[in-house]
């Protein structure tokens, strides 16, 4: 009979145990460098490896062990401004959204030129993921100039976008259109912030401030608004230089201008310790993982598939709510955009809660299967109900109950699928970080793209005044996401971590 395989924990383990512990020190020149062998940089922050070759258990985890570094969340002020900036980016679109119409108007434009001003900044929002994910993976060191260019591009965008009304040869509606596209370049710096939660958090932190990363979203949708409305209030005109339509420009670029200084004055770069070349041959090393062979993984696609139709689903629902309220309920003016707030404060509440079960071990893959399974339940049940109540006996509660409810089991599929993509990416290709990163924000964007094309589709002309309710709209986005319910259940035990929680972080590759 042959002996039982090993497992690749208990095995990765024992083969560190049994080697002689080596000096985990950086290397120094001269006469210490010939005495030492070669090393390879693994990116680790806030704890290294300590071999102890003297743990009693050498077959088991215990034989690595764990040592604090002295300045224990010395990058904790780092990560917190890099949160302000995403949250006053987000602000910033809500603020701009409400007005852009009106805008857009007061400078000759058209309903399309609207459309088009959307389509162009999430179009040049996936160029800047990708050129700022390729560019941060050549090397070390490349965040904070990144964050220093793709500020200044968001800050010549903000400004150019509130002068637009003032000077009469930039009053066209393309000045809108270049200006917005240029915001939505320079804000692709957001996904840095990702790639710096994958570098100096371990297992459960950068699976919480994955979680923590969504309260940005969510809160600039519900203050945005607000804070817009506050703004317009202190203007001298609509479209003038300090005008209620063009003040979100001016809010940008000194916000960015703002927090991309504080980043430079407080930032800090990732340590790196030095691990000898010899213990190479305890593990697979990441370094030559292809990240085209990562993403053809079937348990990644599940996971790019839920993100990518949760995420349409998302910006369906948030679109339709002011068509909604005004075809089913007859609501108009800003009445028409009440329920974004209550959802807004629904998200916020579904992500507490998310956090709270990120902090009692709940795993990232089970936030996103309850997430995503939740979320296509929502969908179906309100068109059963509305189906069976009839359009026209439907009221308040009837109409945006399924509106609401989608809002609070958002967080679970979003933020799930955020934090295990994230941890996919660190497990198996740490060296494309970046690249993987930028595609996770690509695949966000183009959601925002498609949920205009699918409510054109399944609410608008006949079917809008046939309906009433998105009927169709609903049923083919419940109908697609089941089946990536059914294909991410399918992945669900792939999807666990690779080493354990207390091995992953501070590995970043494989056994």
């Amino acid at each position: 009979p042959h002996a039982a395989p090993e497992p690749s924990d208990a095995k990765l383990a024992r083969t560190m145990a049994e080697t002689p512990t080596p000096s985990m020190s950086r290397r120094s020149s001269g006469a210490e460098e010939e005495a030492n062998p070669p090393s390879l940089v693994l990116p680790v922050c806030r704890r290294h490896l300590v071999f102890d070759s003297n743990s009693s258990a050498p077959c088991s985890p215990e034989g690595v062990r764990l040592e604090q570094f002295p300045e224990e969340g010395r990058h904790f002020k780092v990560l917190l401004l890099q949160f302000l900036l995403r949250l006053l980016d987000y602000l910033s679109v809500n603020m701009v959204l409400p007005t852009l119409p009106s805008y857009m108007a007061s400078l000759s434009g058209s309903t399309q030129d609207y459309y088009h001003c959307l389509t162009f900044t999430a179009l040049f929002n996936i160029l800047g993921n990708s050129g700022v994910g390729a560019f941060v993976d050549g090397g070390k060191g490349r965040m904070l100039p990144t964050y220093v260019v793709t500020a200044a591009i968001t800050v010549f965008g903000s400004v150019l976008y509130a002068v637009a009304g003032s000077i009469p040869c930039l009053r066209s509606p393309l000045t809108l259109i270049v200006a917005r596209s240029l915001v939505g370049l320079g804000t692709s710096n957001g996904l840095l912030t990702m790639i710096f939660i994958g570098e100096v958090c371990e297992f459960k932190e950068r699976q919480l401030w994955t979680v923590r990363s969504g309260l940005c979203r969510s809160q600039g949708l519900f203050w945005g608004p607000a804070l817009g409305t506050a703004f317009a209030w202190l203007s001298t005109s609509d479209a003038g230089l300090w005008g209620g339509d063009t003040i979100p420009g001016w809010f940008q670029a000194a916000a960015t201008i703002t927090v991309v200084w504080l980043l430079v004055v407080n930032w800090e770069e990732i340590e790196e310790v030095a691990l000898p070349a010899e213990r190479a041959s305890c593990s697979e090393l990441a370094e030559g993982a292809s990240l085209l062979r990562f993403l053809r993984q079937s348990r990644v696609m599940a996971v790019l598939a839920v993100m990518l139709v949760c995420g349409i689903a998302v910006s369906c629902v948030e679109a339709a709510i002011p068509v909604v309220t005004q075809t089913a309920l007859g609501w108009t003016g800003t009445n028409r955009g009440l329920p974004l707030s209550a959802m807004a404060c629904l998200i916020t509440l579904g992500q507490v809660v998310v956090i709270a079960a990120t902090k009692r071990g709940v795993q990232d893959r089970t936030l996103a299967l309850i997430g995503t399974v939740g979320f296509a339940s929502v969908l179906l049940a309100a068109v059963a109900a509305w189906r069976l109540l009839g359009a026209a006996s439907l009221g308040p509660v009837e109409v945006l109950a399924p509106f609401l409810a989608s809002s609070f089991v958002t967080p679970y599929s979003m933020l799930g699928t955020f934090a295990t993509y994230s941890r996919l990416t660190m497990e198996d290709v740490p060296n494309h970080k970046g690249k993987a990163q930028a595609l996770r924000d690509n695949v966000l964007s183009v959601t925002n793209m498609l949920a205009p094309c699918w409510l054109a589709v399944t609410y608008s002309g006949e079917l809008l005044q046939s309906e009433i309710v998105p009927l169709s709209c609903d049923a083919g986005l419940g109908l697609v996401m089941s089946i990536c319910a059914v294909w991410f259940f399918a992945s669900y035990g792939s999807l666990r971590p690779a080493l354990g929680e207390h091995l992953a972080p501070l590995l970043q590759h494989k056994s």
